[in-house]
């Protein structure tokens, strides 16, 4: 695990939601594929459009992604 999704991680569980936020945001804009970092944004989403939409990139790119099928069919 990269030490920035380190410092990730580290801010969610301390409940940090808008530092897991930033740099996930940061990590997203060096790798905009990255499934994972884009599932971490949903959690941290404001808005039930932002959620939804982070989930939807999430299985686009990786359509097998148990938790983001999961969280998106609760949303809707």
């Amino acid at each position: 695990m990269n030490d920035l999704y380190q410092q990730v991680v580290e801010a969610f569980k301390a409940g940090d939601k808008q530092k897991a936020k930033s740099l996930l945001e940061e990590l997203i804009k060096s790798e905009p594929n990255n499934a994972d970092a884009l599932f971490g944004l949903s959690m941290c989403s404001d808005t039930f459009e932002q959620t939804k939409s982070f989930l939807e990139r999430v299985l686009a790119i990786n359509p097998n992604y148990p938790k983001a099928r999961e969280r998106l069919d609760k949303l809707t």
